[in-house]
C-alpha cells in the first residue's frame, strides 16, 4: 500500500523511486526548535558488497 502511495505521489515507479533514494549520501536536518543542523551520513563501504544490496538492486518490485 505505501508503494502505491509513493508510485502516485512522485509520478514514478518504484524502481525509480529506489534507484534515486540510493544516490542520497548526505541529509542535512534542521531542528526547528533550536536551529541546529545534524548531518547524517551513509556509510556505503561495508553496504555495497553485501547480500542486502544484491537484493535491493534486483528487478523484483512486489
Amino acid at each position: 500500500m505505501m508503494g502505491k502511495y509513493l508510485e502516485i505521489k512522485m509520478c514514478k515507479s518504484l524502481h525509480q523511486i529506489r534507484k534515486e533514494l540510493w544516490q542520497v549520501h548526505e541529509a542535512h536536518i534542521r531542528d526547528e526548535q533550536t536551529g541546529e543542523v545534524h548531518v547524517l551520513q551513509m556509510d556505503t563501504g561495508d553496504f555495497v558488497n553485501s547480500a542486502l544490496m544484491d537484493l535491493l538492486n534486483s528487478e523484483f518490485t512486489h
